[in-house]
């Protein structure tokens, strides 16, 4: 079999291409710093990546309800906190109240305190 001029130049032509574009592969590798730049070059290694970023971001979303979680309960135990002081200042009103030594004034005093605490 004959190898004409047109065929090995083809050939090399061929060759010179295909080297430049592993070049550029590997540049454009270097480059980003990422083995994998498209999907074609590993399929494997591309999926396993997607899961991974899918993962970190359902992490994230995890993150950030837990701190919301944490801040609404902080504020429910303020709130409640709050309210358990108010219902022992109004005990500890109502049962000086009940004293019989108080005047109508100083109980009537107490009254408005006590409807001051709601």
């Amino acid at each position: 079999m004959r190898f004409s001029t047109q065929m090995m130049y083809q050939q090399n032509m061929r060759g010179i291409t295909n080297s430049q574009a592993e070049w550029m592969k590997y540049g454009e590798q270097m480059s980003t710093g990422k083995r994998v730049v498209n999907p074609s070059d590993d399929p494997i290694a591309a999926s396993q990546a997607v899961v991974l970023s899918q993962a970190q971001a359902q992490n994230s979303q995890y993150t950030l309800a837990r701190t919301f979680a944490t801040q609404k309960v902080s504020l429910e135990e303020s709130v409640l906190s709050q309210v358990t002081t108010a219902i022992q200042n109004a005990q500890e009103k109502i049962v000086y109240a009940s004293n019989g030594t108080l005047s109508d004034d100083d109980r009537a005093s107490l009254a408005t305190d006590i409807q001051g605490l709601s």
